[in-house]
């Protein structure tokens, strides 16, 4: 298996549309960067892989870390962020630290992804 120089995290239940939009956003992704990176999807896993085989994409390229918790629109950021733990986007920012992922690409509230931003980042050990 080929090791991949990136490793880009996708936050798959973010946005208007997710998963249905983001999963096809990813598969373009997959297509256009053509094995340089490996996508990591962060969402919920069964709606990803129906919707993967749906379409007729192997899911096998990509990594698929499940989230169980999806934070809604109109919720505050701040405390949303903090009472889900196991939501994608809190799963996304915590692969950054570690340097599991370089990038963590997101259709998230655009006026709340700062938040967690600086929620996640300021208050590392």
């Amino acid at each position: 298996m080929k090791t991949h120089d990136m490793r880009i995290g996708v936050d798959m239940m973010g946005g208007d549309y997710a998963p249905e939009a983001t999963v096809g956003g990813a598969i373009l992704a997959h297509q256009a960067i053509n094995n340089e990176a490996e996508l990591i999807l962060i969402g919920d896993r069964s709606r990803i892989k129906e919707i993967l085989k749906t379409r007729g994409y192997p899911q096998d390229y990509f990594e698929i870390i499940h989230a169980d918790q999806i934070i809604q629109n109109g919720e505050n950021p701040a405390k949303a962020f903090s009472k889900k733990p196991w939501s994608s986007i809190k799963l996304g920012f915590s692969l950054l630290y570690p340097n599991t992922t370089e990038i963590l690409p997101s259709c998230w509230m655009w006026g709340s992804t700062p938040t967690p931003s600086r929620m996640y980042f300021f208050n590392m050990d």
